[in-house]
């Protein structure tokens, strides 16, 4: 490691680096702390991999995109700015749990049941985003955190980008399961983007795999273009998933943009009357069984 990010290294006489606790593709992620804010992590630039422009172009994009999103299922960022060395940081809550991939890596599918509640608040971060003229890009498990008490939060603002950007997202292959057609045949993307990864996201919590799989990484792009998505129910027929979930998934999947739902809320609304019809318990429209704490209340809203 660098030695200007040594643990025990103070950013700016405000920032330790306590513990590292991540790498991502170009940054380095530490458990760190200040003041009042002793649980929560700076990321930062990782001078033997991100010291190009376009690297620092890229964690500043991250920064705002960050920067701009205020939601309870959401990671919230408290302070960016440059270390000494010049490298750029930005410093933000930590959030204590489990990815969703490491979840799925344990039990291998969901219930519908605990699915649903992985899945309502992630709706609700991915809408909220949108609503900011935002698009996440290439939602997948390890970019979701299940805390205490089941709380969710969405975190790696890395691949964000503003709805009015006319930049042709990259191919991440960490990503390319969630990634979308158009995506993969090097086109712009917009909201309908999110909805595609939610449903592949979707799709591997009930199944346990992702809708398209290859044995590379290029088959797995070319699976993204033209590799027809089964219906969700012919995977493993000793799955229960019922007919009405299994729709939107397939709307969400489909290849044109134009042919899937035309945003985070339009799938929101279907998954919400999926799942009121086929998950016992779930609140109703009366109101009646919005203090069901098993559900949050999450679905009488």
């Amino acid at each position: 490691m660098s030695d200007e990010l040594k643990i025990g290294t103070v950013i700016n006489n405000r920032y330790t680096l306590e513990k590292q606790i991540a790498t991502g593709r170009t940054s380095l992620i530490f458990k760190s702390g200040h003041g009042r804010r002793t649980n929560a992590v700076i990321k930062i630039l990782n001078p033997e991999k991100g010291v190009s422009s376009l690297a620092f172009k890229q964690f500043a994009d991250e920064a705002a995109a960050t920067k701009a999103m205020a939601h309870a299922n959401i990671v919230s960022m408290f302070d960016e700015g440059f270390a000494e060395s010049g490298l750029p940081y930005i410093f933000m809550e930590f959030c204590e749990g489990q990815t969703l991939a490491e979840v799925l890596q344990t039990r291998g599918t969901l219930e519908i049941a605990y699915a649903s509640r992985i899945i309502w608040p992630i709706c609700e971060a991915l809408e909220h985003i949108s609503k900011n003229n935002y698009v996440f890009g290439g939602l997948n498990p390890s970019d979701i955190i299940i805390g205490p008490e089941n709380t969710v939060k969405l975190i790696d603002f890395g691949e964000a980008r503003i709805l009015s950007s006319t930049e042709i997202p990259p191919l991440v292959h960490g990503r390319a399961h969630y990634m979308t057609p158009e995506q993969c045949q090097r086109l712009q993307i917009d909201c309908r983007a999110d909805v595609y990864s939610l449903g592949c996201v979707i799709h591997e919590c009930l199944t346990g795999s992702p809708p398209i799989r290859g044995d590379n990484f290029l088959e797995i792009i070319a699976g993204h273009i033209s590799q027809p998505v089964l219906e969700v129910a012919a995977k493993d027929p000793d799955l229960f998933i019922p007919d009405e979930i299994g729709t939107v998934i397939l709307k969400a999947l489909k290849k044109d943009p134009a042919d899937r739902y035309q945003s985070v809320s339009e799938m929101k609304a279907s998954l919400k009357n999926a799942f009121r019809q086929t998950v016992p318990d779930v609140p109703q429209d009366d109101g009646s069984a919005k203090k069901n704490k098993k559900w949050f209340g999450w679905f009488a809203r």
